[in-house]
């Protein structure tokens, strides 16, 4: 299940009775957000699970996500789901939505979800648990489940960008009990890309537009007037 924030669904009260709760939130990130993008959070740690067992370090082996929503597990449901993904020590789940979207603007509050912040479990379910009433399954029945709070992450756009590919297919080969299919696939030739921090990103900007074209101007005027100063000019 790939759920976006404030996606229409009715798999909500299923999820609350499989033992995952899925945040009505979006996570901010304003350290390791995509080239100054709070809202487009990288994966700051993996969890001990199959899953991400072969990824290793985040800052090599990075997932991105856009717009992704806070998912954790129950705590009291006996530890049946385990998280996949969380974000930075410094994010957080921005729970007032209105003033997000509406101004583009987000503080962290009391309200909010303090990170790292889990955006990816996996787990066992009961489907007799989360069937609507009068359609439960012979009991006893059980079946993998993976909850991601984002779904831009595996779309045609994205899919591509650092390891999310690897994140999809391993997902889908722990569902299919394919667990020896799990891994980290060699990468594919293509441009280079740097991870910044919105801090960099903007100290960096302005160098670019302010510091150097200023500094260039000076030592330009400085050269000419040694030049003009220069025995036998």
């Amino acid at each position: 299940m790939l759920l976006d924030p404030r996606a229409k669904t009715n798999l909500y009260e299923a999820l609350a009775n499989w033992g995952v709760t899925v945040g009505d939130d979006v996570i901010v990130d304003r350290v390791q957000g995509l080239f100054g993008q709070p809202t487009t959070p990288f994966a700051a740690e993996y969890p001990n699970h199959p899953i991400t067992a072969d990824f290793g370090d985040p800052n090599r082996d990075p997932t991105s996500f856009h717009e992704a929503r806070s998912v954790s597990p129950v705590a009291e449901a006996d530890g049946a789901f385990t998280v996949v993904v969380r974000t930075g020590g410094q994010s957080w789940a921005e729970r007032d939505l209105d003033t997000l979207f509406g101004e583009g603007r987000a503080e962290f509050g009391a309200d909010d979800l303090a990170g790292p912040v889990p955006l990816a479990v996996a787990g066992i379910v009961d489907l007799a648990a989360g069937a609507p009433e009068g359609e439960a399954p012979s009991s006893g029945t059980e079946a993998r489940l993976v909850v991601v709070g984002d779904s831009d992450f595996a779309n045609n756009q994205r899919i591509g960008e650092y390891r999310n590919r690897d994140l999809l297919i391993n997902a889908v080969n722990w569902l299919l009990g394919d667990v020896e299919a799990i891994s980290i696939r060699p990468g594919q030739a293509r441009a280079s890309r740097l991870q910044l921090s919105s801090e960099q990103f903007f100290q960096i900007r302005y160098l670019s537009l302010f510091v150097l074209p200023q500094l260039l101007g000076v030592l330009g005027v400085l050269a000419w007037w040694w030049r003009r100063r220069a025995p036998g000019r």
